[in-house]
């Protein structure tokens, strides 16, 4: 199992810098589509929106020569930009609608105070907003964790391999060690169950209220 330590490392590694990162730059889009008017905000919130409809195999081939010339192939800096991209729509159209259901006057007031806007969106907007912030870290640390074809395109080498990877090593053509692979199944959805029971009771609240607030 030692082989598989190290895939249990590298997802733990890619989850937890990802996760947030890819939270953190969809508030700071978001913010400005929720509070700020101005003449392209629906057309520039359409166009995040697009991300929705585009599916990962179209770009694959597009990111793997994008990735190689950037001296990003197959290691886990290639696996960071794709996953922070592919969740930001997800993202700011849940932060948005929550964003929008915060009252403006405690925006204004912060301003009063001498806050700039990035400073309103640190110290009043994402306090506010945390049951959404938490519902989509657990939704996106699962989608990150489960990840595979990505993985599988960008990643070659052995020692930047994910869990979903990794478990590939323990089944072959003619013989696989189900005992193995059974504990490695367990191993893989800790995790995700962790983050699951110790968040869960802002998940179902997140989501409605960043569903229906406008």
């Amino acid at each position: 199992m030692g082989r598989f330590s190290v895939y249990y490392k590298n997802s733990l590694s890619i989850c937890f810098v990802k996760v947030p990162l890819g939270i953190f730059v969809a508030a700071l889009a978001a913010y400005p589509l929720a509070k700020y008017r101005f003449r392209l905000r629906e057309t520039l919130l359409a166009f995040f929106l697009l991300g929705l409809g585009i599916p990962v195999n179209v770009v694959l081939l597009p990111l793997t020569i994008l990735l190689k010339r950037l001296y990003l192939l197959d290691n886990l800096w290639g696996l960071l930009f794709p996953y922070i991209v592919f969740g930001l729509p997800f993202q700011i159209l849940v932060l948005r609608g929550f964003f929008r259901g915060i009252p403006d006057e405690l925006v204004d007031a912060a301003r009063i105070d001498g806050c700039t806007e990035f400073l309103v969106l640190l110290r009043v907007i994402l306090p506010l907003s945390v049951p959404a912030v938490l519902a989509l870290f657990i939704m996106d640390f699962l989608a990150t964790w489960n990840e595979f074809l990505m993985a599988l395109i960008f990643i070659h080498s052995d020692k930047w391999k994910t869990v979903p990877l990794g478990m590939m090593y323990f089944q072959g053509q003619f013989a696989s060690s189900y005992p193995i692979i059974n504990a490695g199944v367990l191993l893989g959805i800790l995790p995700v169950v962790v983050v699951y029971v110790l968040l869960q009771r802002y998940f179902v609240s997140g989501i409605t209220a960043g569903a229906l607030k406008e």
